[in-house]
């Protein structure tokens, strides 16, 4: 890639973008490629058609791909967005166009033009902006919060590793400015609630975030933590289950159902943790392999742990496979425990 100005831009608001990366940054910060002709770009749109390609096209034709603050985030070429990952099989996914990289995931374009975020290698989604220039113009501005003009880490973290507040609510600010029904920006904003005990608002920003973007396990999942601090179990129990049903990986689906269910919930855990087994037949088998497993480790605390959620999800009307495998592994389990103890009090 090569920067410089793309001077026979017609796009006012695209010039104005790339005009604010040159008037900000020292070379080499943010690179980008030529324009992609139009003939190019034709034959690009009309091979193997989505919709996502045409709001796509509209970048390709002032830069082919973006690269960010070093690498740290980029926009693909045309070459690249045409290499749909198969990474994940969710196939709501159809008609979607993989468009970038950044540190922990993947950005993606949909037929309506908006842009995801898939974060933690691609095990969690969240809508981040309507249109690709909104997102271009969030990132780049969030990013000079963060970034000086040669790309290099201002004093902006606190001593754990976290932005200062005061950048957390000025990262905000940008996000809503120019988009101000992002769910990106909601989520950000209730973290930041958060961080400040302000649990009520937290969870109004959370709740119209999911409005808008009822597919995002993350936002599930921020709910129920904050329900959580709040005693508010039952609230906090669906919120969990609703992040399951929403996690695109298995591993992530049913940990989260785990946190559901260790929940005090006043006796009805029982009868909870038995629809879940039913809503997700998954579920008891994953039980099942993680107690194998703690138990082959030695992990007592575990091992318990993973015993009790058994006993709670042990119904005769489940798979009876799975109930048989259920009994026994309880009956070992039991017996491995009773040996531990009696070691440790040896």
């Amino acid at each position: 890639m090569v920067s410089y100005l793309i001077k026979t831009a017609t796009d006012t608001n695209w010039h104005e973008f790339f005009s604010q990366i040159l008037s900000t940054y020292e070379p080499g910060v943010f690179e980008w490629g030529q324009p992609v002709g139009q003939d190019t770009l034709v034959l690009w749109l009309n091979n193997q058609p989505l919709t996502a390609k045409k709001f796509y096209a509209d970048l390709l034709s002032h830069a082919n791909g973006i690269s960010w603050f070093h690498g740290l985030y980029e926009l693909y070429g045309i070459k690249q967005v045409t290499q749909v990952s198969s990474a994940t099989q969710d196939s709501s996914l159809d008609g979607w166009l993989l468009i970038g990289t950044h540190a922990t995931g993947e950005y993606w374009l949909d037929p309506s033009g908006r842009v995801h975020g898939f974060f933690s290698l691609k095990q969690d989604r969240l809508l981040l902006a309507s249109g690709l220039l909104e997102f271009c113009r969030i990132l780049l501005d969030q990013e000079a919060l963060v970034f000086d003009s040669a790309g290099e880490y201002k004093a902006v973290f606190d001593k754990q590793g976290e932005f200062l507040a005061k950048i957390q609510e000025r990262r905000v600010k940008v996000t809503k400015q120019h988009d101000p029904k992002s769910p990106w920006g909601l989520y950000q904003e209730a973290q930041s609630l958060f961080l400040v005990r302000d649990n009520e608002g937290a969870v109004s920003c959370l709740k119209e975030a999911i409005l808008l973007d009822d597919k995002s396990s993350l936002l599930f999942e921020e709910l129920a933590i904050v329900y959580e601090r709040m005693e508010l179990f039952k609230e906090a129990f669906t919120a969990y289950k609703n992040a399951a049903a929403t996690s695109l990986s298995e591993e992530q689906k049913h940990l989260r159902l785990n946190h559901a269910l260790n929940l005090p919930l006043d006796g009805e855990r029982q009868q909870e943790a038995i629809k879940i087994a039913e809503e997700f037949p998954s579920y008891v088998p994953f039980l099942i392999e993680k107690a194998k497993q703690a138990r082959k480790g030695g992990d007592v605390e575990k091992t318990s742990s993973y015993l009790e959620l058994l006993e709670l999800t042990l119904d005769p009307s489940l798979d009876k496979a799975h109930v048989e495998q259920s009994k026994n592994l309880i009956l070992e389990i039991k017996q491995f425990l009773r040996q531990k103890n009696k070691f440790s009090v040896l």
